[in-house]
């Protein structure tokens, strides 16, 4: 029967982009938290699961956005992370990825802006929550700022990373 209420093709491109962020987002937080769990620092290690199931989380919403307008995803392959190093590097470049994010959720929310006010809508709920990660991670950048150290960085899992999965 035939579906009517399917978006365009030019709609359904920018979600389809949005599900490709977040799943690369999701793979680079998994790598991030299997990293500091090698190296034991278990709080970050939990902190950056928690991250990775949360980019998890914001696919699926695109997805079920999607699928709601009688739409299927189509996902591409993804992109792996690069090797992690140190955990002051990871939250660097994750402060790098969502501040990215960030601009590519404001881009594709203007170029849906004057296509379709429900697409626009949606997409700034996701410019709200890549803001909040841009500052929780400028916030962790600042404090790491103090950390030069093994232990310095084994305190910091035990004590800020602690209170975050608390």
């Amino acid at each position: 029967f035939p579906s009517h209420d399917r978006l365009p093709e030019e709609e359904q491109a920018i979600l389809n982009e949005a599900i490709q962020y977040e799943r690369e987002a999701e793979l680079f937080y998994l790598s991030a938290s299997d990293f500091n769990a090698n190296i034991g620092l278990f709080k970050a290690a939990e902190f950056f699961k928690r991250e990775s199931e949360d980019e998890k989380k914001h696919a699926e919403i695109i997805r079920e956005f999607m699928t709601g307008w009688n739409c299927l995803p189509k996902y591409g392959e993804l992109n792996p992370p690069s090797p992690m190093i140190s955990m002051p590097t990871i939250v660097s470049d994750a402060l790098d990825m969502e501040y990215t994010l960030c601009e590519k959720y404001k881009e594709l929310a203007a170029k849906a802006f004057s296509m379709n006010q429900a697409l626009y809508k949606f997409l700034q709920k996701f410019v709200k929550i890549q803001t909040q990660a841009v500052i929780e991670y400028n916030d962790l950048m600042n404090q790491l700022a103090f950390v030069s150290t093994p232990f310095e960085q084994l305190y910091f899992d035990n004590t800020i990373f602690a209170e975050k999965v608390k």
